[in-house]
Parts: structure tokens; C-alpha cells; sequence
């Protein structure tokens, strides 16, 4: 469970990188 959680909140964490930064969108 440890490592879905971990993978969800590595998820999450891109995903508002890519809120934060439209630049990174086009990578």
C-alpha cells in the first residue's frame, strides 16, 4: 500500500507541477 500511495502522491505532485508551470506542458 506504502508504494500506491507514494505513486499517488508522486502523481499528484507532477500534476500540479504542470498547473504551476503551463511552460513544462509542452515537454
Amino acid at each position: 500500500m506504502r508504494t500506491l500511495r507514494a505513486l499517488s502522491a508522486y502523481q499528484v505532485y507532477e500534476f500540479t507541477q504542470l498547473k504551476t508551470n503551463p511552460a513544462l506542458e509542452g515537454v
